[in-house]
């Protein structure tokens, strides 16, 4: 469970530290552009210290995946502005169901009825969690189409960290980690170029910090899943992390704690609680 925690203090860090970044009015695309550089060094150092090895199965499912990364942060940014924050992060968490089922059916990992109840009760924790928002904008086509790809690509990154952590081994992890930031520097740093975007001093520093955490947060997740049944990690995780950084934004930002929010509170132990239930 050490891994677990550990995913769930960098998780809560990562999103932290994006709020930061558009609280300083900073370029969020260029922040991640720096991220995912730091990230591919760290994965990179890492790579050569492991002495790891090469596997067209890491490279191409860590290249997959990294695209998907970039295309994940550019969604979620503008379904922040435009169907509100609490809405986005609550479709974002409940995709994580998706690579549970998969699991269940591919590789007949057991569901027991305890962790059918904690997934059923995952849905409406996710919504009751949400983050309050003053100014959300009335849902458009343009929304739901946002919030449909939030999940589909949310489902899709998940699903794949779950296909990496079965079809290769110890030593090949590192080359999936490598090949995914490798490809989401690529995809980033190529559209800050395209926009003729020089980042700021504050983008920099603020994206190497993510970038540091990105990676630990990468390996966290790879070594949860090495030794954690799918549907443990992620509902505890996903439930964990939306309801840590609605503490630590009560505390850092002064979000009130709402009825509905501790309703929820409520929920996610019960999800917890449940899931750890043979």
């Amino acid at each position: 469970m050490i891994y677990l925690a550990g995913y769930i203090v960098a998780a809560v860090c990562f999103a932290q530290l994006f709020r930061y970044a558009q609280h300083r009015n900073a370029n969020a695309l260029a922040v991640g552009a720096v991220n995912y550089v730091i990230a591919f060094l760290a994965s990179a150092g890492k790579w050569v210290w492991d002495d790891s090895q090469i596997a067209p199965t890491a490279i191409t499912l860590g290249a997959i995946n990294g695209t998907l990364y970039w295309l994940h942060l550019v969604i979620i940014l503008p379904s922040f502005q435009i169907a509100g924050v609490g809405i986005t992060f609550a479709i974002a968490a409940t995709s994580s169901i998706v690579p549970v089922l998969v699991a269940w059916v591919l590789w007949n990992e057991p569901i027991t009825i305890w962790q059918w109840g904690a997934l059923a009760l995952m849905l409406p924790a996710m919504f009751l969690l949400r983050p309050n928002t003053k100014q959300v904008k009335h849902l458009t086509f343009k929304a739901d189409v946002l919030l449909i790809l939030n999940f589909v690509i949310g489902a899709g990154v998940t699903t794949i960290h779950k296909l990496a952590s079965v079809y290769t081994t110890e030593q090949e992890s590192p080359t999936y980690n490598l090949s995914l930031f490798g490809f989401a520097t690529l995809s980033s740093v190529g559209y800050i170029v395209w926009k003729r975007h020089r980042p700021r001093n504050d983008e920099l520093a603020i994206g190497a910090v993510v970038g540091a955490i990105n990676a630990t947060t990468l390996t966290l997740i790879m070594l949860s899943l090495a030794v954690l049944p799918t549907a443990v990690f992620y509902p505890v995780g996903s439930t964990s992390v939306i309801l840590v950084n609605l503490i630590v934004s009560h505390v850092l930002w002064s979000e009130r704690i709402s009825i509905r929010q501790k309703i929820g509170v409520i929920l996610a132990i019960g999800v917890i609680l449940l899931t750890n239930m043979n």
